[in-house]
């Protein structure tokens, strides 16, 4: 008996385990500018994270998601989205997440 409840259970998280959906990724990069005027970018950022960021300037969004800007860290604030393809000539941020 002690066998097969072993069995089940290593059979119930290899099945959790193969259905546990990888993190997703916005293919592509987000450019932004900080107050001191140096090119930053975030490659491939995973969706619904959140980014803390010092963003002042232009920033282009040349990923596959919405970008969503914040005025304070943490995702927190108020917030402008910057839509794919799209570019904001004077963002200021502090944080952005990546949502689809």
């Amino acid at each position: 008996m002690i066998k097969r409840v072993s069995l089940v259970g290593i059979g119930l998280a290899a099945a959790l385990l193969a259905t546990a959906a990888p993190a997703v990724a916005a293919a592509g990069i987000f450019e932004y500018s900080t107050p001191d005027g140096v090119a930053e970018t975030l490659l491939n950022p995973t969706d619904h994270a959140c980014y803390n960021i010092d963003a002042s300037g232009p920033a282009t969004n040349r990923t596959n998601r919405d970008t969503v800007a914040y005025t304070g860290q943490n995702c927190e604030g108020g917030s402008v989205t910057v839509h794919p393809n799209e570019q904001n000539p004077n963002l200021t941020a502090r944080s952005v997440r990546f949502t689809r």
